[in-house]
């Protein structure tokens, strides 16, 4: 028996299977449409993704490079804060020589304007005795002043070589300060822009989860589509198969049954035949047994014409006899009659509790059980149960079952379509039935509007 699961009745015409099939052809075209358009998707965010990760990728040398940057720069600012803490030490020095110095000039000076030394000078050449002695002397004041001269340029130079190394270390400071700075906003923006692309990629992987998610229903769909396909073919294959075979078997019975009421027909005519003949024979026996009356009455007559008291006893004799007529009875000899012995059947109460013991139990097309049916498979199953062995399918149980017209709970009930027989199920009593269906092992109506019913069977 087939009964397709997607079928809203068991019973479906070649144009209904038509119709489905168009329908289901239809189905799994779409559902292809929605995949291929979910694949360019997936292209689309595959593509998108690889850009995102090129950028990515990029950011995060921008960042390496960057630290290293960082690194380089703190060593140098590291490098300058020890120059410029060896300089500050350079300069306490020389502050400390200057400041000598300056007690030197200070010394010297107040002397030169308390002791009038430069007086002194001019007296010490002038009291000179000789032009040598002069140009002696003079030397002499000429070191004396050139001394302090270089003292002071001495002083003006280190104070303005303090100042340069001063302002050239504080200027150093100053730059790597400024590059740490700019490269710690550098990272920090690289930073945001890797945060960004990761969340991107994060994004991108995610709809391309959903996206693929949804192609993998389609894809279920459309599978399901094109069993859904082969299934309803198949089936439409089998019930035209099955049509031809009914139609044929009903050719085949018309044939039969024509050849036998022609034999029947010619038992008839024959015996009719025969039973004229008999009763012409009986006639010409009637009419020979009159003919030998009418010969004896004559006969007697004369006889009585010679003797009175013998004729009187003729004619009584003769008036009291009948003449014998024989009579020969003819039988029918009827063709013997074939007498069906009486079915009692499966008993409903054997039945009953091995079949609702299955109730809810799925219907797939095949089963033969214990937890699931079809409908052939679940009377077969049933009536195994109570040691009797019926044909594993729908049509076979039909043929093979004894036809009754006053079904009894325990019976099998057959439905179909023009003869042909599609479904099955164990008669209850009261226009119920139990059966595998669509729904499932379920009790449902023997009269349902979408069964047609082609009759019952015993077993």
């Amino acid at each position: 028996m087939l009964l397709s699961s997607v079928m809203a009745a068991p019973i479906v015409s070649a144009a209904d299977y038509d119709t489905k099939i168009d329908e289901a052809k239809k189905q799994v075209e779409e559902n292809e449409e929605q995949v291929n358009s979910l694949n360019e998707t997936i292209d689309s965010l595959e593509n998108e993704t690889t850009d995102t990760e090129a950028e990515l990728t990029a950011i995060n040398d921008e960042i390496s490079k960057n630290k290293a940057f960082m690194q380089d720069a703190v060593k140098r600012l590291e490098q300058a804060q020890e120059e410029y803490k060896t300089l500050q030490e350079d300069i306490t020095k020389l502050e400390e020589i200057i400041e000598k110095r300056n007690g030197q000039l200070e010394e010297q000076a107040r002397k030169i304007q308390v002791d009038g030394q430069t007086a002194n000078y001019i007296e010490f050449v002038l009291d000179s005795e000789s032009i040598t002695d002069v140009i002696g002397r003079m030397n002499v004041v000429t070191n004396l002043v050139e001394s302090n001269s270089e003292l002071v340029k001495a002083q003006v130079s280190d104070k303005e070589e303090v100042a340069a190394k001063q302002e050239k270390t504080e200027q150093t400071i100053l730059q790597q300060n400024a590059l740490a700075e700019e490269l710690e906003l550098t990272a920090a923006d690289l930073e945001e822009q890797q945060l960004e692309q990761e969340v991107l990629v994060a994004q991108l992987a995610a709809e391309k989860s959903t996206v693929e998610s949804e192609r993998s229903e389609f894809l279920a769909q459309r599978d399901a589509a094109e069993a859904q396909v082969s299934q309803l073919v198949a089936s439409r294959e089998e019930s035209a198969k099955a049509a031809q075979e009914a139609q044929a078997q009903s050719e085949q019975e018309e044939v039969l049954a024509s050849a036998q009421a022609e034999e029947e027909n010619d038992e008839v005519v024959s015996t009719s035949s025969s039973q004229n003949t008999v009763s012409s024979t009986n006639d010409n026996s009637d009419d020979s047994s009159a003919n030998v009356s009418n010969n004896n009455n004559t006969n007697t007559t004369t006889t009585n014409s010679g003797a009175s008291s013998g004729s009187n006893n003729g004619n009584s004799n003769s008036g009291s006899s009948e003449p014998a007529k024989k009579t020969e009875t003819v039988e029918k000899k009827e063709t013997p009659q074939p007498s069906t012995p009486a079915v009692t059947g499966t008993s409903w109460s054997s039945l009953k509790s091995i079949a609702e013991s299955k109730l809810g139990k799925p219907y797939v097309w095949g089963a033969k059980g214990p937890n699931s049916f079809d409908c052939s498979g679940f009377t077969s199953w049933v009536f195994s149960q109570v040691g009797k062995t019926i044909p594993g399918d729908s049509r076979t149980q039909y043929a093979n079952s004894t036809k009754v017209s006053n079904p009894q709970p325990g019976d099998l009930v057959f439905f179909g379509k023009n003869g042909v027989v599609t479904h099955v199920g164990i008669y209850a009593g009261n226009g119920k039935f139990i059966g595998a269906q669509n729904n499932g092992v379920a009790y449902d109506n023997v009269n349902a509007s979408y069964w047609e019913l082609i009759g019952y069977g015993r077993y």
